[in-house]
């Protein structure tokens, strides 16, 4: 793993899990990159895109696994974040497949 997720910000998990989001489709629309950009500032979305580059699927999951671990969340954090992830699927008009099944792994992850 090519950073320390343990160390993670809850900001800089929510912007690396809605990169992923984005990316669940292998696809990262402009849509979808300008809708995870306006829900952060720009430093942490540059560190944590960057971070996100280098990662698979696989690796990404686990980092989140790791940070998500550190952090203690409350039902309404967990509800935004949520609403956040969906709204970066919905962002290039097509929940597809893929990203369902993915909705559907960070929903064992964050809860």
């Amino acid at each position: 793993m090519n950073s320390a997720p343990a160390n993670w910000t809850k900001v800089e998990i929510k912007t690396y899990i809605l990169l992923l989001c984005a990316r669940a489709d292998a696809q990262e629309t402009e849509a979808e990159i300008n809708l995870v950009k306006s829900s952060t500032n720009p430093a942490v979305f540059d560190k944590m895109y960057k971070i996100f580059q280098g990662d698979d699927e696989e690796s990404a999951l686990k980092k989140i696994e790791i940070a998500i671990n550190k952090q203690v969340y409350g039902d309404m954090e967990i509800s935004a974040l949520r609403k956040e992830m969906l709204d970066v699927f919905a962002a290039d008009n097509n929940f597809n497949i893929k990203e369902r099944y993915l909705d559907k792994l960070l929903d064992q992850i964050i809860y």
